[in-house]
């Protein structure tokens, strides 16, 4: 089982003026955040090959997910935070990819993927984006893969 550990506090920067990352280090808001993390992270299998974490912002979970997987991935609609390979690098984690794109038109290809986590991405998009995520997400995911969506209650 994977267990959530949280980089050291200003390692990793927020990729954009919304991005939570400071949240997670708050000592009561942080609870919730870590915790509903962690609720997502006990539902993955032990290990996968290649993962994907759509939405991964500052690079957060990455660390995390990279101890479950041969492989991990990340895709956002922002550039990454400059610097955030060596970053990452520090705490062991060498994502295979990082790429600016939307979740609706991802550059993989067909079948590519054994997992897809995605938090706090999916409530940002309106419906006809929704369907196409969807589209997209079940044409980057291997038959027997999984996909792990995470959305706050609003």
């Amino acid at each position: 089982m994977l267990r959530l550990v949280l980089p050291p506090r200003g390692l990793l920067s927020p990729n954009n003026a919304v991005d939570p990352l400071r949240y997670y280090y708050h000592p009561l808001v942080g609870v919730l955040f870590r915790r509903r993390l962690q609720v997502g992270l006990d539902l993955l299998p032990d290990h996968c090959g290649r993962l994907l974490e759509v939405g991964y912002g500052s690079g957060l979970l990455l660390p995390t997910l990279a101890r479950g997987a041969d492989e991990v991935y990340g895709v956002d609609r922002e550039p990454p935070p400059p610097g955030i390979r060596q970053r990452l690098g520090i705490l062991g984690c060498f994502p295979r990819e990082l790429c600016a794109a939307d979740v609706t038109a991802m550059p993989f290809p067909d079948r590519h993927f054994d997992g897809v986590v995605a938090f706090s991405i999916f409530e940002h998009l309106h419906a006809p984006e929704l369907e196409r995520a969807a589209t997209e997400l079940a044409r980057v995911l291997r038959p027997d893969g999984f996909l792990l969506i995470g959305c706050p209650d609003r």
